[in-house]
């Protein structure tokens, strides 16, 4: 079975990949044609760069991809989130994951009528448009699978220690959204790291608080977890007294004594 699966996976490779191939190299084809080759040359790719239209389009292409990339990742982003929070409801999930089930043409020509119905001017500013639409349901897909695993209490501590919305958004909320996962040894360099660039025990307290939180849930040992917990305390020593040091002075024993 694993030999046929191989045997598959290659076929469907070669069934893609060829074509592209292929045409890669009768690109350099001197006679341009498909159907004889008459010698290698690089005619065809002097004349594609001394091309105004073709450049012009290459260029809208270009930025089109650039801002309905930027402009989807942001409302997918919030999209998630908001979705995440909400109560789960299949027809929501339905009416979300719509773009990417409907096909390509059919998208277009929706979009197409709609703003001719509206009466919307036609232009780069509304192929833009249209890839958002279809790129926000992508970027909503996959920051939701990032978020299944979410802890969100980590954006609840952030607010009771003072943090704002917008503060625990960029410094809680996107930053474990978008961080690749990390080994624990890695989180560990990371803990020192910040907190040897922390001046403030307001915002130490916060930080360590959120490893704290992050090293509760992760799968390790109790020796293990207690000794990263102990180390976090023994950081905070060095910040000047206040009420949150003193709270996560507290979570911290109550953790280590659930390792013991």
């Amino acid at each position: 079975m694993p030999r046929f699966l191989n045997l598959h996976l290659g076929a469907t490779f070669a069934f893609l990949y060829i074509p592209i191939a292929v045409l890669i190299v009768l690109s350099f084809n001197k006679a341009g044609l498909p159907t004889a080759w008459s010698g290698f040359s690089v005619e065809w790719y002097g004349r594609l760069a001394a091309n105004p239209k073709i450049l012009a389009s290459a260029w809208n292409s270009v930025i089109v991809a650039t801002i309905s990339t930027l402009i989807a990742t942001v409302l997918g982003t919030l999209l998630a989130l908001g979705v995440e929070r909400a109560k789960p409801s299949p027809a929501r999930d339905a009416l979300l994951f719509a773009p990417m089930i409907v096909p390509d043409i059919v998208l277009a020509i929706a979009l197409l009528s709609f703003f001719t119905l509206i009466k919307f001017t036609l232009g780069l500013h509304s192929i833009i448009l249209a890839h958002v639409v279809f790129n926000i349901a992508f970027v909503c897909a996959v920051v939701r699978a990032r978020l299944k695993g979410f802890d969100w209490s980590l954006t609840e501590v952030s607010r009771d220690l003072g943090a704002g919305h917008l503060v625990t958004f960029r410094k809680i909320t996107l930053p474990l959204i978008f961080a690749p996962k990390q080994s624990a040894d890695e989180e560990k360099n990371t803990m020192k790291g910040i907190l040897s660039r922390t001046k403030s025990s307001r915002k130490a307290a916060l930080q360590v608080r959120t490893f704290i939180e992050k090293y509760e849930g992760l799968e390790l040992s109790r020796y293990t977890a207690a000794g990263y917990i102990k180390e976090a305390k023994r950081q905070l020593d060095v910040f000047e007294d206040c009420a949150e040091k003193k709270h996560l002075i507290t979570v911290a024993d109550y953790i280590l004594s659930r390792n013991v």
